[in-house]
């Protein structure tokens, strides 16, 4: 049986009885990691059920990113997000726990952009490591979902591409969990560029909160500009070592100088 652990962040208490994660009250700190941010995701033989709760043991097993910095400012987001990854063969898994005092959301059709208005959590890839063809995939507190991809072809904005992915949200007594499926397959030919270890992405995790405040607050694991379409503000996603010579070497000097600069100035509409 899971122990409980109290943790209080501004927003009640984290209750990890439910979840197969061990979350200490710890976890929720953190200070900026020196030079750019990266994360290892693990490859697991068991894929978790896409439904919001974080009870499958593969969560477990999964990489955390944290802390979550607020957007355009060097400091910490006031209510915290962590967020876990892992792979098999064909699917990236994210999970999500977001400590959040006030839920707002209603359900909305795919790729409305009232979604903007609601508690949300976000995921940005670009397979090529280059910011400016980042798929996003966004999951609100109520389900809704709404993705982009950059190319004419997707039409404006890139809101005609529409990925075949999971995602599924819970509601809990101090915020909310996530967790999704992203299909390899729909990021790229997975066929002619498999992903498999040592290969390289950049991705941003982002988080909209709409609460109480006057406008919605982004909050990102790595250090952003005043939005989420800040171009430098990418982290590494590793899979499952650090084995870059089977990838042609690491990314861009540009994209580290970004992080290491914390990329507050970046540019850009969400």
């Amino acid at each position: 049986m899971h122990r409980i652990l109290p943790l209080v962040l501004g927003v009640g208490v984290w209750c990890a009885a439910a979840l197969a994660l061990d979350v200490k009250p710890s976890d929720f700190g953190g200070a900026r990691p020196e030079g750019p941010c990266e994360i290892v995701v693990p490859r697991v033989d068991t894929p978790p059920a896409i439904d919001g709760d974080l009870g499958d043991a593969v969560w477990a097993q999964a990489a955390a990113a944290k802390p979550f910095w607020r957007a355009g400012a060097n400091v910490l987001a006031e209510e915290q997000t962590i967020a876990w990854l892992c792979f098999d063969r064909d699917n990236l898994y994210v999970a999500w726990a977001c400590l959040d005092a006030k839920l707002v959301g209603e359900p909305v059709a795919r790729d409305d952009k009232a979604i903007w208005r609601h508690d949300c959590v976000e995921v940005f890839l670009s397979p090529e490591r280059d910011a400016k063809t980042e798929r996003q995939f966004m999951l609100s507190v109520e389900g809704a979902v709404y993705d982009r991809r950059p190319g004419a072809e997707y039409g404006p904005g890139g809101a005609d591409w529409n990925p075949k992915w999971e995602g599924k949200v819970k509601r809990q007594p101090w915020g909310y969990t996530a967790e999704m499926r992203l299909p390899f397959a729909e990021l790229l030919d997975a066929r002619k560029y498999p992903v498999g270890r040592g290969s390289v992405w950049t991705m941003k995790l982002t988080r909209q909160d709409r609460g109480d405040h006057s406008g919605t607050r982004t909050s990102s694991w790595t250090p952003i500009g005043p939005n989420t379409g800040d171009l430098r503000a990418v982290g590494r996603l590793i899979f499952e070592d650090r084995n870059l010579l089977a990838n042609g070497g690491g990314m861009d000097g540009d994209v580290h100088e970004g992080h290491r600069h914390g990329a507050l100035d970046g540019g850009g509409t969400h």
